[in-house]
C-alpha cells in the first residue's frame, strides 16, 4: 500500500561534492510527511555515504540505503521497489531543483490526479551556465496528450 504522496529516489555514486546541494534544492519536500526521500548509495568510493548519513540526520524524511555497486538502472529499479509514494521521482545525485517550483509541484500533485507528471529541465555546465533547455510545452502549463502524441514529443 502506498502511504506517501511522493517518493524521491536519489541514486548516489561518487557525488559527495554535489549531494548536499542536490538535497537542499528539494525545498518543501524536505521534512514533509507526505514525501519520502530515499538516497541509495551505490557503492561509492568517495565520501558520498558519509554525506548522505549526515543529511539523513538533518531531515526526518530521508532514508539512506547503502548497496554494493550495481549501476544506475539497477539502483533505480531497487528504488522503485522500496518506494512508498503514489508518485515516484527519480532524481540524480548531481541534479538540482529550482526551489521555487517545489511548492507548485506539491500543490499540483495534491489537487490533481495525474497518470504521468513531466518536468522539463535545463542542462548547465560546472559554472551554472545554461547549455540546453528541454521543456515539453512552454506555452501550456498543463497538457493532456494522447499516448502517440506524447511518444512523438519525446522522440
Amino acid at each position: 500500500m502506498k502511504n506517501k504522496l511522493l517518493s524521491i529516489i536519489v541514486p548516489a555514486y561518487n557525488v559527495e561534492k554535489y549531494l548536499s546541494k542536490t538535497v537542499k534544492s528539494l525545498g518543501v519536500f524536505l521534512n514533509c510527511e507526505e514525501v519520502e526521500i530515499v538516497i541509495i548509495n551505490d557503492g561509492s568510493t568517495d565520501c558520498t555515504f558519509r554525506v548522505a548519513k549526515k543529511l539523513g540526520k538533518e531531515y526526518q524524511n530521508i532514508e539512506i540505503i547503502d548497496k554494493k555497486n550495481s549501476g544506475l538502472s539497477a539502483v533505480r529499479n531497487f528504488g522503485n521497489k522500496v518506494a512508498q509514494g503514489e508518485y515516484i521521482y527519480f532524481f540524480d545525485g548531481d541534479d538540482y531543483l529550482n526551489e521555487e517550483y517545489t511548492s507548485e509541484i506539491m500543490n499540483e500533485l495534491k489537487k490533481r490526479k495525474f497518470d504521468l507528471y513531466c518536468l522539463g529541465y535545463v542542462k548547465v555546465d560546472a559554472q551554472g551556465r545554461k547549455i540546453s533547455s528541454h521543456v515539453y510545452d512552454v506555452d501550456k502549463k498543463y497538457s493532456r496528450v494522447d499516448y502517440v502524441e506524447f511518444i512523438k514529443s519525446l522522440v
